[in-house]
């Protein structure tokens, strides 16, 4: 047997008392007992472990280092309880516990400079939205999309763009924003706003026909349906004033070819009057015929106007913003009046 290690064989019993000798530095000797009661015993983890001669696995205490079989309870020596410790080689633990963590410094590493690089962009982002740098800052923000609350943040930054756009008028742009972003804040009600206030500006624009088919895409907003009935008031008022724009040049066109000297245009346009001499005045006939052809009326208002009499008073006829009277006399002839009515 290995001469390091005590002749111990069967042990049954708990140790209750061991008596140990230690040599101070002078050469006195003394006695040291260990009480290896429950309440006064310390559990020690063994050290390591070996074999002796006999391929028996021999552990040491941790506390003094005496080599003791693994199945024993107690160190013979100081008494240390080992009951219920696992013989473990040194070896065997440190090396796997270094590769652990170096591994995880790695990580820690890896993950750390990531972090920093992501924060580093986060903030950046931050500046450019207080910037009011908007498309910078979701430039930045789409390139770290699952850092912290940047999914938030890339909302709330399209949110700020659209009212930038809002402000500046340009409704289009806005809408196509807040349509990314409809299941944040009141985005939807944004964008029945943006096309209210798009409408109302192709309204003002006369542009009537945009301004009712947007006012019908956010029908149950505001007062929408009121504005489409004012847009429509307004686009017929719009395309009576045309007409009557275009009467006013047709009957000023009408008057540059009239030759009788008796046929004037009235200072606000509006109408022309034709004054005969007498029922030999061909010239004022003429003119007559030259104007009724200028507004497209029908030939039968000829026939009519000819075949007037004195007796017959002044005659009136009505077409489509035209008002026609005339009169005639053998000593002033056939005198007209065209008039254009609102």
């Amino acid at each position: 047997m290995n001469k390091d290690m005590p002749e111990i064989n069967n042990v049954e019993e708990e140790m209750t008392t061991v008596n140990a000798t230690k040599t101070s530095d002078s050469g006195d000797e003394g006695t040291e007992s260990f009480i290896t009661d429950d309440t006064t015993q310390k559990n020690i983890d063994i050290e390591s472990v070996k074999e002796d001669s006999d391929g028996k696995s021999i552990c040491y205490c941790v506390k003094c280092g005496y080599p003791i079989p693994k199945d024993f309870k107690l160190c013979p020596k100081c008494g240390a309880k080992t009951v219920g410790k696992k013989a473990v080689n040194k070896k065997i633990i440190i090396v796997p516990g270094i590769v652990v963590i170096v591994i995880a410094l790695l990580v820690g590493g890896y993950f750390g400079i990531n972090y920093y690089q992501d924060n580093s962009v986060y903030q950046k982002a931050n500046k450019y939205v207080d910037e009011g740098k908007f498309d910078e800052a979701l430039k930045q923000y789409n390139a770290i999309p699952d850092f912290k609350d940047v999914k938030t943040k890339i909302k709330a930054t399209k949110y700020a763009k659209a009212e930038k756009l809002f402000a500046e008028k340009k409704y289009d742009e806005a809408i196509e924003v807040l349509k990314n972003i409809t299941d944040y804040k009141d985005v939807k009600t944004k964008i029945k706003a943006t096309k209210y206030a798009k409408a109302e500006e192709l309204f003002a624009e006369n542009k009537y026909d945009e301004a009712i088919e947007v006012f019908r895409e956010i029908s149950d907003y505001k007062d929408v349906t009121y504005k489409i009935n004012d847009v429509k008031e307004a686009k017929e008022k719009a395309a009576e004033l045309e007409e009557i724009m275009e009467l006013k040049n047709t009957l000023e066109a009408a008057a540059d070819e009239c030759t009788s000297s008796g046929t004037q245009l009235s200072s606000d346009g509006m109408s022309i009057e034709v004054d005969g001499k007498d029922e030999y005045d061909a010239d004022s006939l003429i003119d007559i015929y030259t104007i009724a052809a200028k507004l497209n009326l029908p030939e039968s208002l000829m026939d009519e106007m000819l075949g007037t009499n004195a007796l017959m008073g002044r005659q009136e006829e009505s077409f489509d913003h035209i008002s026609v009277s005339w009169s005639y006399h053998p000593d002033n002839g056939l005198d007209a009046v065209f008039k254009i009515i609102k």
